[in-house]
């Protein structure tokens, strides 16, 4: 005697590999046509720990030459006055590990990147650093911070 099938139970298995070979399908479909648009970035502690800590020295060194320069203007404080006695007070740190990393052609502070409002000083810094890991590994980071000083 033969074992009979149930016809619902059938359907179900059906319709079940049905929808399995399908979502395989589109899945394939989908890694297939998009395997030319995938990229890669490595987001790692010790790639990066590195431009973290030089994050913190800029910014020190950087707030140290603010004081340094607001301090020798002393009295009003225009900006032409700030730019020319950062640029030569920042001259001295030129030299510090965390600098050498930058090429500087140019002064840091300029009429672009310094303005006065009320009783402060604002500072923008924008630059680019960059370390290579090998031959095929390049990290880039961008520092950019406004430095706030009190000029009264």
């Amino acid at each position: 005697m033969m074992a009979r099938m149930n016809k619902k139970a059938s359907v179900d298995v059906l319709i079940l590999i049905f929808m399995a070979v399908v979502l395989s399908g589109f899945t394939l479909f989908t890694f297939i046509s998009n395997s030319n648009q995938v990229g890669s970035q490595i987001k790692d502690v010790k790639f990066l720990n590195n431009f973290y800590v030089n994050d913190g020295k800029i910014e020190f060194y950087i707030n140290s030459v603010m004081d340094e320069s607001i301090k020798e203007i002393g009295g009003v404080v225009l900006e032409k006055d700030f730019i020319d006695s950062f640029n030569k007070n920042f001259k001295k740190y030129i030299n510090q590990d965390v600098f050498l990393l930058f090429d500087f052609e140019e002064d840091l502070a300029n009429e672009d990147n310094v303005w006065i409002e009320g009783d402060r000083i604002f500072f923008r810094v924008n630059f680019n650093m960059d370390d290579k890991f090998g031959e095929e590994l390049k990290v880039s980071y961008i520092f950019r911070n406004v430095f706030v000083k009190k000029i009264k």
